[in-house]
């Protein structure tokens, strides 16, 4: 790490985590990203069950298509991304109690699953915050690949205040 006058450390609180593991499936692999931040789990809730908010914190995703004004289980649509990358959507489960929710996104012959979910913690500092998760099964390269794109995503999510 650097030092000096211009060397930042990063708060505890800051710093993503991420599991790795062969998935049950040959030829797949599974990543669970966590970040933590300090909007509230409602907040960061509402991110996610309002596709129109995805491109505010998704520094990736340029628009959302068809997914509805609010996600729910059977909602189709389209994720648009760099470079001209449209991902085909398809969202199976919803628990808004759970504040938890799972999709598939398909981009030519690659698959993602994804699941994701948001819940209280509480930061190094004491102070309350949340808990963004993200498990993603699907191909090695593509799930290694999409790793860091989703955790700058995660990290704004729960970090980013949005103006409205």
């Amino acid at each position: 790490m650097a030092t000096g006058r211009h060397a930042r450390t990063p708060h505890p609180t800051s710093i993503p985590t991420a599991h790795l593991v062969e998935s049950d499936r040959p030829g797949s692999l599974r990543l669970t990203l966590h970040v933590r931040g300090p909007l509230t789990p409602g907040e960061v809730w509402e991110r996610y069950a309002d596709p129109s908010l995805w491109p505010v914190w998704g520094p990736y995703i340029r628009g959302v298509e068809g997914l509805g004004p609010r996600l729910h289980a059977g909602a189709r649509g389209r994720v648009l991304g760099p470079l001209g990358v449209v991902a085909d959507a398809v969202v199976s489960a919803v628990d808004e109690e759970a504040r938890t929710w799972s999709w598939a996104a398909r981009s030519g012959p690659f698959v993602l699953r994804l699941t994701h979910g948001v819940e209280s913690t509480t930061l190094r500092d004491g102070a309350p915050g949340t808990l963004a998760r993200l498990t993603v099964r699907g191909a090695p390269a593509i799930v290694l690949g999409y790793a860091l794109p989703a955790t700058l995503a995660l990290t704004a999510l729960v970090r980013r205040r949005i103006e409205r």
